[in-house]
């Protein structure tokens, strides 16, 4: 019954072996995030995300990862996902922002980060109060935090989430469209968010042989321009998928090609590490001139 209506109701499953096994696992991991010390127990990854008309890294996500002492590690595609069912994803959010700011003032030059805000945070005045709450007592740029939707996010109640995305924009942090392309597109509904990026979903970039693609590409950065607002491609993991990104108009970009999930340690060296590129860049050039 659970599995039916979560694939859209009104629908006949007959029940298999497998969905008792589904069952049994979500339980337990919910049960497991009911007792978990989110604070003790996630940590934050990072993944960077690549500007081509600056040729840097000019942002990373930040991403939560969950070891529970109980079951171990358990992958954000089900962890996620079943906090949001169960009404428990707003104390993770709150946790990754948390860790956000405390990475971002640890920092000598911080980057600017996104945070993944879902639905339930959304449409929740009160976990907007905290978010808010949480970063003025920082004392960080606004900017430096940027928060992520996805269309699907927004559907509970759409009036309520672009209030208080709205509140957030007020407040200069930048909003990002997370998953463009997979859920609920259309020209009338965008323009009404206070929305400063598109993050094309990566199933985009999976084949890239078949001539649609580049088309479907070109049509929403196209949306993106009509909108005024950066495109950013994600799932670039080679050198074919980024000329492609290039053709097609995107911004900036995201992917294993620039970066995969990496520790704070290890994004602040791959920082160092362009500065120093660039100003040797810039050494070259004053060398030619």
């Amino acid at each position: 019954l659970l599995h039916a209506k979560r694939h859209g109701k009104n629908r006949v499953i007959v029940f298999r072996e497998e969905h008792a096994k589904d069952a049994a696992e979500r339980f337990k991991i919910e049960q497991a995030l009911r007792v978990a010390d989110f604070d003790a127990e996630i940590e934050l990854l990072f993944q960077p995300q690549f500007s081509l008309g600056q040729n840097e890294i000019t942002r990373a996500e930040a991403l939560a990862r969950w070891d529970s002492p109980i079951l171990g590690e358990i992958g954000p595609d089900r962890f996620i996902k079943i906090a949001e069912e169960s009404g428990l994803i707003a104390s993770i959010t709150l946790s990754v922002l948390e860790k956000a700011i405390a990475a971002l003032k640890s920092w000598q030059a911080p980057i600017p980060l996104s945070i993944n805000l879902s639905g339930h945070d959304l449409i929740s005045d009160q976990i907007i109060n905290q978010i808010i709450q949480m970063i003025k007592d920082s004392d960080l740029e606004p900017s430096l935090l940027e928060f992520e939707v996805t269309e699907t996010a927004m559907m509970a109640d759409t009036q309520k989430a672009s209030n208080n995305l709205l509140r957030l924009t007020e407040l200069g942090h930048p909003v990002a469209l997370d998953d463009f392309g997979t859920g609920y597109s259309n020209f009338n509904y965008l323009r009404t968010l206070p929305i400063s990026k598109l993050k094309v979903d990566r199933s985009f970039m999976q084949n890239l042989t078949d001539p649609m693609t580049e088309k479907i590409l070109h049509s929403l950065s196209g949306m993106a321009r009509t909108l005024d607002v950066e495109c950013l491609l994600e799932g670039i993991e080679n050198e074919l998928e980024l000329i492609m990104a290039k053709r097609v108009g995107a911004q900036s970009v995201q992917g294993y090609l620039f970066g995969m999930p990496m520790s704070a340690n290890e994004l602040v060296e791959c920082l160092e590490a362009q500065s120093i590129e660039n100003q040797l860049q810039d050494l070259k050039k004053i060398a030619g001139k």
